[in-house]
């Protein structure tokens, strides 16, 4: 008994210890949930450790080099306040929009400001900052691209505009806005400028030409009032000028010139192959000089400005000094045009005049025989470099003169019609019926119909009258009423409308036809209205 017990107990203790050994080796070989992340954890936690302590070394890379940066540079970069950005940039050439946008967003990036907006103006070598770029690249906020003057490949650049019978003597590019190709052309005709725009449209305009030192001057066949023309320089360029100086500048296109080259190509040639010697500069009147009084004491420095009815007004120490020219020396008076002689261009002989009135275009000479005015082109060679000629200042005043003698004859012809309108109206005032009458339509546009009318009112004395308010006696009272169908026109006030009365001064002007609302065709008596007062 006691051993089979001992067999059991012996038999219990060995199932517990293979249980607990099958259970310790499957502990070894499938790792439980919690276990799962913890090494990995621990394990990525000492890398990360070891990372941030000691670097691991990577291979540098150079920074990129933009593809943009060798076609501009940055002239100025101004921010205004926090949002706005402007910047002016110089262009080394033209380039395409494409080119531009890319250019626009590195300028853009540049600055870690990152501001609301940048405004980016390009110029191209030969353009003034500040004169009107070649293109823009505006952030407002998003961007946008605009190519002001002639894009890189623009018909006006591809354009060859001499045609049978010309000859180009040279191409320059506007390059500020709007942008265009000016052509000078020789034709049969004489010197021609032909500018061309972006897209292919074209304007041409005679021209003059003339040397000023080293310069050519193009001057317009037809002025005009702003004084436009070209000077070409002596670098070959062509500077666009006016009444006040520099527009702009076009840059030589292709194959570059000296002006002796042009001089030639324009058919300035110097006699016999010499070249003349250096002239002396003529003094002019508007130069400073030293003037002398007549009795030779006393001297003074100003510059001439302006000589009328025997008075001269100079410039002395910055302010305007006029007095007559009979206080000056001979000498001085004489450069004045006062006692001179000279025979003019055509053949006409003048004999101690003297000059009342000096401008641009003409000189007025005073003599014992009467008043001359004289051109400037007429006048003898040295008198007009005296003067200070200079032919596109003529025809500029000369152009003016005109417009303003056509517009003052055209305001002396008003103020006549008017006074002439006013005694015809006058007189036809006087010859008026006064008559009164009662609109019963109106006619947009050419008058009224209405009815002749008589007031209404009392036949005899006031006495009558007043019976006939006050119920005594006898009133004989005439009742309002209306006469013949007329038509009135001419001196109708606005604001009349059907059933208005009116007193007017009328005369008859003819007749009118009218359609009644029944279709038939009425002929009545017109009436102008040359005066009126409507109840």
């Amino acid at each position: 008994m006691k051993k089979g017990c001992l067999l059991l107990t012996l038999g219990i203790i060995g199932a517990a210890v293979v249980v607990n050994i099958i259970f310790s080796i499957r502990g070894t070989f499938v790792a439980k949930p919690h276990e799962i992340a913890g090494p990995r954890e621990r394990e990525s936690k000492v890398e990360g450790k070891k990372t941030s302590g000691e670097p691991k070394a990577e291979k540098s890379e150079a920074p990129k080099k933009s593809p943009f940066r060798e076609l501009y540079s940055i002239i100025s970069d101004k921010p205004t306040g926090t949002v706005k950005r402007s910047v002016d940039v110089r262009l080394k050439e033209k380039v395409n929009e494409k080119t531009i946008e890319g250019i626009a967003k590195e300028i853009h990036d540049s600055n870690p400001q990152h501001f609301k907006r940048t405004f980016i103006v390009y110029y191209l070598p030969e353009q003034t900052v500040g004169a009107g770029g070649w293109a823009t690249s505006h952030f407002n906020p998003t961007l946008e691209v605009n190519v002001i003057g002639l894009s890189a490949g623009s018909e006006a650049e591809k354009a060859t505009v001499s045609k049978v019978g010309e000859t180009e003597i040279g191409r320059w590019e506007y390059s500020a806005p709007p942008g265009f190709m000016v052509f000078v052309l020789k034709t049969k005709e004489g010197i021609a400028l032909r500018r061309v725009f972006g897209d292919g449209s074209s304007l041409v305009e005679k021209v003059k030409i003339s040397l000023k030192g080293d310069e050519i001057l193009l001057m317009p066949v037809e002025v005009n009032e702003a004084g436009d023309h070209w000077v070409l320089d002596s670098d070959g360029n062509l500077r666009l000028m006016d009444n006040d100086g520099l527009i702009g500048k076009a840059v030589v296109s292709g194959e570059k010139r000296g002006s002796e080259q042009f001089k030639e190509a324009f058919g300035f040639k110097e006699e016999q192959g010499i070249a003349e010697e250096p002239k002396a500069k003529v003094t002019t009147i508007f130069d400073s000089r030293t003037w002398t009084s007549a009795d030779g004491q006393q001297t003074f420095v100003g510059a001439f400005t302006n000589f009328q009815n025997g008075k001269v007004t100079i410039v002395k120490d910055e302010e305007p000094l006029t007095f007559s020219a009979e206080i000056l020396s001979q000498a001085d008076r004489e450069f004045l045009g006062q006692g001179v002689t000279f025979t003019t261009e055509d053949g006409k002989s003048y004999e101690n005049v003297s000059a009342s009135k000096i401008s641009a275009s003409a000189v007025t000479f005073m003599s014992s025989s009467g008043m001359a005015t004289i051109p400037m082109e007429q006048l003898p060679k040295d008198m007009r470099a005296r003067f200070g000629y200079d032919p596109a200042k003529a025809a500029t005043e000369r152009e003016a003169l005109t417009k303003g003698q056509a517009a003052y004859r055209a305001q002396l012809a008003a103020q006549q019609k008017a006074v002439a309108d006013e005694t015809a109206r006058k007189a036809e005032l006087a010859k008026a019926e006064r008559m009164t009458f009662k609109i019963f339509q109106i006619v947009p546009g050419k008058g009224a119909l209405a009815n002749e009318y008589r007031r209404g009112g009392v036949a005899g004395s006031v006495a009558r009258a007043i019976n006939s308010i006050t119920g005594s006696g006898s009133s004989n009272y005439v009742a309002p009423s209306t006469g013949d169908v007329v038509f009135l026109t001419g001196n109708l006030h606005a604001g009349i409308v059907d059933e208005t009365i009116l007193d007017a001064a009328v005369v008859p002007d003819g007749i009118y036809q009218y359609t009644t609302t029944l279709g038939a065709t009425k002929t009545v008596t017109k009436y102008k209205v040359l005066k009126m007062k409507a109840d």
